[in-house]
């Protein structure tokens, strides 16, 4: 039990040295996102499998957020993670800008 104690701060805090270092990492998440909404927008289909139509790329896109979250925690959870949201924010207002017009 003492081990797992001695352990617990040191997870959070070696990832959290490398934040200051991961800007880089975020600005090539958000232009991969940017490249993938602009290929998928512009071909962008309706999936009528379902209940309910869908448009092929916010099915694209939110699969793209799912995996990019899971690569950004497997690093950090701390600043990284949060630019990281803020990227997927501005993405998704300039999909909906997209799609509304």
């Amino acid at each position: 039990a003492d081990a797992a104690l001695a352990k617990a701060p040191l997870l959070g805090a070696l990832s959290s040295v490398f934040d200051p270092f991961m800007d880089p990492y975020v600005d090539m998440e958000k232009q991969n996102m940017e490249d993938m909404l602009a290929k998928v927008t512009a071909e962008d289909n309706i999936d009528r499998d379902g209940a309910l139509p869908v448009l092929a790329s916010s099915v694209h896109l939110f699969a793209y957020i799912k995996t990019s979250v899971r690569r950004c925690t497997a690093l950090t959870t701390g600043q990284t993670f949060y630019k990281l949201s803020r990227a997927f924010c501005a993405c998704l207002e300039a999909y909906a800008s997209r799609l509304g017009g």
